[in-house]
């Protein structure tokens, strides 16, 4: 798959411009706070306390 979501010459985001606009914004966004731990500690603490759902992530690497 490309940057742009593309699979091939296949694939892609079919929205109107002006929605397309906001998505890369929030593309943005997501990149400069998906690695901060400050953020995903506070994103985690959300969780619990207000939707009630904790979220384990792992790492899984399978051996070949």
């Amino acid at each position: 798959m490309t940057e742009k979501g593309y699979f091939g010459q296949f694939g892609g985001s079919f929205v109107p411009e002006q929605i397309q606009v906001l998505l890369d914004q929030l593309e943005e966004t997501f990149e400069q706070y998906r690695n901060d731990s400050e953020f995903l500690a506070e994103y985690q603490a959300y969780l619990k306390d207000y939707a009630m759902l904790v979220v384990k992530c792992h790492c899984i690497l399978r051996n070949h």
